[in-house]
């Protein structure tokens, strides 16, 4: 069920199936017949609510669990894995330069790659604030930005993203992503990204809806400009092919939307309403 691949497509499923065993006459559907290729130098995103079968399809591609039925197809042996709790991936009683440093003695990146790469996350992202703190001191948000930055200093050329941005801010999310598909472009690696957050899944350079254990293409985002009744002018929004409003960074952080929004439409314009509103 397990291969490697030798061209340019550097994940490859084929009519995955996988299913959990309920009673011994019961089994729960999770992965029904899903297939898609990503190539080097390809952020694909896979969007969809929490338990809809998101971290079941990295664990399969990481060969944790055996699929049912179906093939995993992949081009490199080192695949570096971001999962939803980062403590996963740290040393809490280093501190952040020591273990920066010992991500060093394991990564396939020349030294001028590792540094040009290191002075960008860490001015960036915000990391250069908290280096000298202790892990174990850190904050959430500070865990997941370290975390995420370990998996791309190792250099691989395979990354698998679990929630990647869900403790961070808004403009941080936009700012994490670019990194990534730079660094996918550059070293012509690809990653798949899984996330609840259709504003994240929106900036990948494919973006698909795990629905029903089935994957769906949400294909590109049309733009479109309308108007909230509390700007002082137009935002050209996304809206995806099922009609979903994608809203820009700076109208989020205005309104503090999180998951949810509410909207109501008053003659000609459509109205945002603020979460203290709802």
């Amino acid at each position: 069920m397990y291969s490697r691949l030798k061209s340019e497509v550097l994940i490859q499923l084929d009519e995955l199936f996988f299913f959990y065993n309920l009673t011994a006459n019961k089994k729960l559907p999770v992965i029904k017949g899903i297939s898609f290729k990503i190539n080097a130098g390809q952020l694909v995103g896979v969007f969809g609510p929490s338990g809809s079968g998101k971290t079941t399809l990295l664990d399969l591609i990481l060969g944790k669990i055996e699929p049912l039925s179906g093939n995993i197809n992949i081009s490199d042996d080192l695949i570096s894995y971001l999962p939803q709790q980062p403590e996963k991936l740290l040393i809490s009683h280093m501190s952040v330069e020591n273990w920066l440093q010992f991500i060093r003695s394991k990564s396939k990146l020349g030294n001028s790659q590792f540094n040009e790469l290191l002075d960008e996350i860490l001015n960036d992202w915000g990391i250069k604030e908290f280096k000298l703190q202790k892990i174990e001191k850190l904050s959430g948000g500070q865990k997941q930005r370290l975390s995420l930055a370990s998996v791309l200093l190792r250099g691989s050329r395979i990354l698998l993203l679990d929630e990647p941005t869900s403790m961070v801010h808004q403009e941080m999310k936009k700012i994490i992503i670019q990194t990534i598909k730079q660094y996918l472009r550059k070293f012509n690696s690809s990653a798949l990204l899984v996330t609840h957050a259709i504003s994240v899944g929106s900036q990948c350079d494919r973006i698909f809806e795990l629905f029903d254990g089935s994957l769906r293409l949400a294909g590109k985002f049309q733009q479109h400009t309308i108007y909230g009744d509390f700007v002082s002018k137009p935002f050209t929004l996304n809206i995806d092919n099922w009609g979903r409003i994608v809203l820009p960074i700076p109208l989020l952080d205005k309104i503090r939307i999180k998951d949810t929004v509410k909207i109501k439409v008053v003659d000609d314009k459509i109205i945002i309403l603020r979460t203290d509103e709802i």
